[in-house]
């Protein structure tokens, strides 16, 4: 489960050895699902675009977001100072980068209302796993409204209700991570009904190890196109 999230769970512990934890466990099955859509999206996306990474720990979506798409403004909100460091170290110091040492609920509420940019693109890569269920609709409700039109989230995580493997796999995850963190051990499952009711589309989806991990596009929900990206 990857590093970062709410305001109760805090995986700097982790930080300098969570890249090496998370192959051991997973292989590249989370960094294929972080990257999925990346090779069509980025071409879309302007020179200097804002875009917001939430809770993205030790920066290796950053890093191959940068790679594609080098001048983009990047929000970078991350609760953790340890996995800010991590990230820091994955980026050239001319990066355009906000680095924000705060959860997301806290930075929504100090500091969105202030931005004069919009987003083209927003990311929640194994961060919503973190954050307590009731948060979860109010945080993408809030980030909705600061999306340009056309612009795409991408949100990945775990799903335990697919079947008897991926309940057991995130049952062994959450008893591994909470000697780290006190993080609250529940059933994962997809947040389709919360991007729905904030006027989001599920445009483009794939799936891993037996549908353990899930990864998703969305677009704003009065779109055409079937398949966006």
């Amino acid at each position: 489960m990857p590093p970062r999230s709410s305001s109760i769970s805090d995986y700097s512990p982790t930080a300098r050895v969570y890249h090496r934890l998370e192959r051991i466990a997973f292989g590249d099955r989370l960094q294929r699902a972080r990257t999925a859509f990346l090779e069509t999206l980025t071409p879309a996306l302007l020179p200097k675009s804002h875009v917001l990474l939430i809770g993205d720990g030790d920066g290796r979506f950053l890093t191959s977001l940068l790679q594609r798409s080098p001048h983009l403004t990047v929000h970078y909100v991350e609760p953790s100072g340890s996995m800010i460091k991590e990230a820091q170290k994955r980026v050239s110091p001319e990066s355009q980068i906000i680095w924000i040492q705060e959860p997301i609920q806290e930075w929504l509420g100090k500091t969105a209302h202030s931005l004069k940019e919009p987003f083209s693109l927003v990311s929640s890569h194994f961060v919503f796993d973190s954050i307590p269920e009731d948060q979860i609709s109010s945080i993408i409700s809030q980030i909705r409204p600061l999306m340009s039109h056309g612009a795409c989230w991408l949100h990945s995580d775990f799903d335990s209700t697919s079947n008897h493997f991926s309940a057991f796999s995130v049952s062994l995850m959450y008893s591994f991570f909470k000697i780290f963190t006190p993080i609250p051990r529940r059933r994962l499952y997809k947040f389709d009904s919360h991007f729905k009711k904030a006027g989001l589309r599920l445009t483009q989806q794939e799936s891993f190890m037996k549908n353990l991990i899930y990864t998703q596009a969305w677009h704003e929900s009065d779109l055409h196109s079937e398949n966006i990206l």
